[in-house]
């Protein structure tokens, strides 16, 4: 949850940015409203779903360990 919460608030203030400047400079029906907050949860959830296979690959990826190779001597 720890990882969630910050990003959600992150896309919530953009959408709140997004309907102050919208409502401030023009006058558009609440269903753009509606859609822009859809727009970017759809932006969240599919950055933060990419931010989060990252962290996991980058996670399951193992320090590569050093082998001595013998060779036999003639």
């Amino acid at each position: 949850m720890a990882y969630i919460l910050p990003r959600a608030v992150i896309v919530l203030i953009a959408w709140g940015t997004t309907c102050l400047i919208m409502n401030t400079f023009t006058n558009i029906a609440p269903l753009v409203f509606y859609v822009a907050g859809g727009v970017w949860s759809l932006v969240g959830l599919v950055c933060f779903g990419y931010m989060h296979s990252l962290r996991e690959d980058a996670d399951s990826q193992l320090a590569p360990v050093p082998v001595r190779v013998q060779t036999s001597a003639e």
